[in-house]
C-alpha cells in the first residue's frame, strides 16, 4: 500500500477546506470580480464579459487546452493574475481569447491590464530563436544551427520561421526530424538561399551574416476575435 507523508496529507486537507480558494467550475458569473482575500482557479473553459481581480486568479496548470474568453482582465492594486510560476510553469496548452465588447475605462476592450497588481505568465520553457551555423542553399531542407537542439528545447512538429538575408522573403517551415546535435530537417525545403557564417560580399571583405531561425510555437496563446487588423485597426 502506498503511503502519503503526513505533512502532504495535512496540506491537501487544509487546501480543500480553505473557503477562500474557489474553482471556476463552482462559480457562476458574467461580470466576474475576484474579491480581495480570495483565490479563484481557472479549472474549466470560461466565458465572461470581463474579470476584475482584487484577490488572485490562477490557472490550473494540470488541465490541458483550457480557454478563457472575456472582454478584459483588470488586475487591481495587490491583485494577482497567474498562469504558472517560474518553479512550476504552465507546460500544457492554454488560450486567453480577448473579445471586443466590454470596455475598461483605462485599458479599453480586448485587454489585460494591471494598476498596482501583478500579471505573471510562465509557459513551457524553450529558447525562441537561434541562428544558422552555415549557409543553406535554395532547395535544401537541412539546417545546422549555432546551438544544440536539446538546449533550445525544440522538437519535431514545431513551426519555425527563417529570416531572409537577401531581397527574398522570410519563410515558414515545420521541423520534421532532428538529425544530430545541431541539425534539423524542415519542410517545405527552402525556396531561397539563407546565409550563415562569413559571407564574401566583394572587395576582399568578409562579413558575418547569419539568418535568424525563430521558433513560432507557444503553448500559452493570447488571441482576439478580430482577424483583419488592416480594416478594423483593432488587434
Amino acid at each position: 500500500m502506498a503511503t502519503v507523508p503526513l505533512f502532504a496529507l495535512c496540506s491537501s486537507l487544509i487546501l480543500a477546506a480553505d473557503p477562500s480558494v474557489k474553482k471556476f467550475s463552482t462559480i457562476k458569473c458574467s461580470e466576474c470580480k475576484v474579491p480581495r482575500g480570495e483565490t479563484w482557479i481557472v479549472d474549466m473553459n470560461v466565458s465572461t464579459k470581463h474579470i476584475v481581480v482584487e484577490g488572485a486568479l490562477k490557472w490550473d496548470v494540470s488541465k490541458e487546452n483550457l480557454k478563457l474568453t472575456t472582454g478584459y482582465i483588470y488586475v487591481k492594486k495587490d491583485g494577482l493574475f497567474e498562469i504558472g510560476t517560474y518553479e512550476n510553469p504552465m507546460k500544457l496548452k492554454a488560450t486567453i481569447n480577448l473579445v471586443h465588447g466590454a470596455s475598461h475605462p483605462q485599458f479599453g476592450s480586448a485587454a489585460i491590464g494591471a494598476d498596482g497588481g501583478t500579471i505573471r505568465i510562465h509557459g513551457n520553457p524553450k529558447k525562441s530563436w537561434a541562428e544558422l551555423e552555415s549557409t543553406v542553399k535554395a532547395g535544401r531542407s537541412s539546417l545546422t544551427l549555432t546551438q544544440s537542439i536539446a538546449s533550445l528545447k525544440w522538437k519535431v512538429g514545431d513551426r519555425i520561421g527563417i529570416a531572409t538575408t537577401t531581397k527574398k522573403t522570410s519563410t515558414q517551415h515545420t521541423i520534421t526530424a532532428i538529425n544530430s546535435t545541431q541539425t534539423i530537417t524542415v519542410q517545405p525545403p527552402l525556396s531561397s538561399t539563407h546565409f550563415g557564417g562569413h559571407v564574401d560580399i566583394g572587395m576582399s571583405a568578409l562579413y558575418a551574416i547569419r539568418a535568424e531561425v525563430v521558433n513560432l510555437e507557444r503553448n500559452i496563446i493570447l488571441t482576439t476575435n478580430r482577424d483583419n487588423f488592416e480594416s478594423t485597426r483593432l488587434g
